[in-house]
């Protein structure tokens, strides 16, 4: 019996833990042979507002160049000028909206008789996620793609502190890149 209730509960933090992250979706160009990437540059552009101030403006552009940098020279890679590859980075929002069913009970008059019952109301709930898709060229006019990762994270709205937000980015960044190279 220990062991049962030992099995349910890691059955249930390893549950909590894989809703909290993030959601990756990865594609490369399978006719590259990846293992001659060696330097590589960022490539800085002007990136639309979001529409959520707590991802719009400099600093949390200056989050993603610098958990880009961190986690591409972990994987040995190096910033230069004379680069092999050149890196992308957009981050969007997106609304999304997930169906609760709330169960009920309900006592009343209905066509000239009294009764009760049970029945589920139908309720939506809005939420945003923070989309943050890096890609990797060829070339500096990024007409050949040789690698893309997207992740998806559900934002939580009452978390709006820079600590919050370093945390979000760093984890998005670092679960899209731990899967590049490709296999």
């Amino acid at each position: 019996m220990v062991y049962f209730s030992k099995f349910i509960s890691l059955m249930l933090l390893l549950t909590l833990m894989n809703a909290c992250a993030p959601i990756i979706h990865t594609d490369f160009d399978r006719d590259f042979n990846f293992s001659q990437l060696k330097n590589y540059e960022l490539l800085t552009e002007n990136h639309p507002n979001t529409g959520l101030d707590i991802l719009d403006g400099p600093l949390v552009s200056k989050r993603i160049i610098q958990s880009l940098n961190v986690t591409l020279q972990a994987h040995g890679y190096i910033n230069s000028s004379s680069s092999d590859f050149y890196v992308v980075y957009q981050l969007e929002t997106k609304t999304e909206r997930s169906r609760a069913l709330e169960p009920g009970y309900d006592f009343g008059y209905f066509g000239g008789y009294y009764g009760h019952g049970i029945y589920s109301s139908n309720f939506y709930n809005e939420y945003k996620k923070a989309v943050l898709v890096i890609k990797l060229y060829r070339d500096r006019n990024k007409s050949v793609l040789l690698w893309q990762g997207l992740s998806e994270k559900k934002l939580q709205t009452r978390s709006t502190d820079a600590a919050y937000i370093d945390k979000l980015i760093h984890q998005m960044v670092t679960s899209i890149l731990k899967k590049f190279p490709p296999k």
